[in-house]
């Protein structure tokens, strides 16, 4: 991941965890923050295999 996108991921986290919201609320926030992280990250894991794979068998 670059440099940037991490910041970003961290500059979230930390405006998320010192926003005056009740811990559950601000738990929940991030919870679905990180679970859309999650997703996008196997997204581009299974766009990265398939490329691999196309230029695995020449394509």
């Amino acid at each position: 991941m670059s440099k940037t996108l991490l910041t970003l991921l961290l500059g979230i986290g930390i405006g998320i965890l010192i926003a005056p919201a009740k811990g559950s609320e601000t738990w929940e926030k991030l919870m679905g923050c990180l679970d859309d992280i999650k997703e996008k990250l196997e997204g581009e894991a299974d766009d990265l295999a398939d490329r691999a794979e196309d230029l695995a068998k020449g394509k």
